[in-house]
């Protein structure tokens, strides 16, 4: 019995292949320089966890540029809310939110889930999926400018617009753990001091 419980979550898991790591290293090494934004110590690359000898470093980029597009968005709404704007009704601050958009079937925070799931599932995915075994999408490319901030851009003008990018999502990550650190330690109003 407690074996068979064990060993249940091996199923899910997906089998792991032998790569030669010489070969390993050294595309890894290659991929790392050749990324925007990357950090260099004395020449050396900024990795002390060593997860790019771990990991695609593809899909290491791709989980950042989400994440940081993410938390900027959800920082511009859980600051504008507190400094005012916010639907009629609803006088709460950003930090009590969530309990209050709790409700039957998650409420407006299950709809919020609902939606987020159904675009990583139907666009995050496959576009993953495709980066990941091959294809010739950068990470965090899904083709989307509405503003149009790369038509006619130089590949220089290209790469210093994706560190922008890098390093505005990174500000933004610590920005919203901070914030929201802050409102939870008792200062849940604007500027959270």
């Amino acid at each position: 019995m407690a074996l068979s419980l064990l060993s249940a979550p091996a199923a899910f898991q997906a089998p792991l292949v032998a790569r030669p790591a010489v070969q390993r290293a050294e595309t890894v090494r290659m991929a790392l320089e050749d990324l925007p934004g990357k950090y260099a110590i004395n020449g050396a690359i900024y990795d002390p966890l060593g997860l790019a000898d771990r990991f695609d470093v593809k899909w290491l980029r791709e989980a950042e540029l989400k994440h940081g597009r993410v938390c900027m968005v959800a920082l511009l709404g859980y600051v504008s809310v507190d400094l005012g704007f916010k639907l009629p009704d609803h006088d709460w601050t950003s930090f009590a939110a969530h309990d209050k958009s709790l409700g039957p079937f998650g409420g407006a925070m299950g709809q919020i889930l609902l939606f987020a799931s159904l675009i990583e599932i139907l666009a995050g995915i496959p576009a993953t999926n495709y980066t990941m075994n091959g294809g010739d999408r950068e990470p965090g490319d899904f083709g989307l400018d509405p503003l149009g901030f790369l038509e006619g851009a130089t590949p220089e003008q290209k790469m210093d617009m994706q560190i922008k990018e890098l390093k505005n999502g990174r500000l933004a990550m610590l920005a919203f753990s901070g914030v929201v650190t802050q409102a939870a330690l008792g200062h849940p109003n604007f500027p959270y001091v």
